[in-house]
């Protein structure tokens, strides 16, 4: 449920401020204010009706760029590190849902697969190494894509860590609307 919350017409004193009141400043908000700051969200529309509201509210642990990718330009070690920490966001984010109630959380499958033929060989490279160290995936071949999901694709990755969440109910208790 979205809350509404008063403009800033006075000086407000604060540790932290946060600018934007959607699901990141919410997250940030909240964690700083776990470890004893006192933070205050600006934000000059509804609260949450920024991007969060017109996110697909898919959790994945895969980041933008494929792991064999920021291994090539960090080194692996770092590459890892990047996909761990995302892996370990979805428990947290699990725990925080279930600790606010009434959040809408329900784990999922990420399914990501190639659009043709020439992108084969480079996931099938990124669920190496991601299987090297420790994260479950498989592969899927065109048969199985089809009959699971209906589509035609060559080959897919598909990831047993995602979740779907709807970010709206997440809150701040300090927000100030802005113009």
């Amino acid at each position: 449920m979205l809350k509404t919350f008063p403009r800033l017409t006075r000086d407000h004193q604060c540790e932290i401020v946060v600018i934007g009141g959607g699901i990141t400043g919410a997250l940030i908000a909240d964690e700083l204010s776990k470890h004893g700051h006192h933070v205050v969200v600006l934000e000059r529309r509804d609260v949450g009706w920024g991007s969060s509201a017109a996110s697909t509210a898919l959790l994945q642990y895969e980041i933008d760029t494929h792991m064999t990718a920021l291994a090539e330009r960090y080194g692996e070690a770092d590459a890892v590190r990047a996909y761990r920490a995302c892996a370990e966001a979805i428990g947290e984010l699990e725990s925080l849902a279930a600790g606010l109630g009434n959040v809408d959380f329900e784990r999922q499958q990420s399914l990501y697969y190639a659009s043709n033929e020439e992108d084969v060989a480079s996931l099938k490279e990124e669920l190496a190494l991601r299987q090297t160290h420790g994260f479950e995936a498989e592969w899927l071949e065109r048969e199985a894509i089809l009959a699971e999901y209906g589509f035609v694709a060559p080959g897919a990755i598909l990831t047993q860590l995602a979740a779907s969440v709807d970010p709206l109910p997440y809150g701040v208790s300090t927000v100030y609307q802005g113009g």
